[in-house]
């Protein structure tokens, strides 16, 4: 940040003050966009480890010969402060039914 500061400082005294706030429009612009994409990339990455873990979670009990048969599904514990990214994935899992008992436990 520091950097980014001393550009501007020297831009400033180069520059005329146009071109100067046209500069720091298209840094904001351009910090802006790698935080949103910074989180996207978050957002997606829980996605793919409650799902995929569920997906491992079927394939694993079909693999196994000992428990044939059984159509367990798996149980989620959870608390009452999670994220939306978090929850959003696990509510659609519990109300599509590929996830048994959801338990919230409560964080004071």
């Amino acid at each position: 940040m520091k950097f980014v500061i001393q550009c501007i400082i020297v831009n400033c005294s180069k520059r005329s003050w146009t071109m100067v706030l046209v500069n720091q429009f298209v840094l904001l612009l351009c910090l802006l966009s790698a935080l949103l994409l910074t989180l996207l990339i978050f957002l997606q990455a829980n996605n793919i480890v409650i799902f995929g873990v569920v997906d491992y979670y079927k394939d694993w009990l079909n693999s196994q010969s000992y428990v044939e048969g059984i159509s367990e599904k798996p149980h989620v514990i959870t608390t009452n402060v999670e994220h939306d990214a978090v929850m959003l994935p696990i509510r659609h899992l519990e109300k599509k039914g590929a996830i048994g008992n959801v338990s919230r436990e409560l964080i004071t």
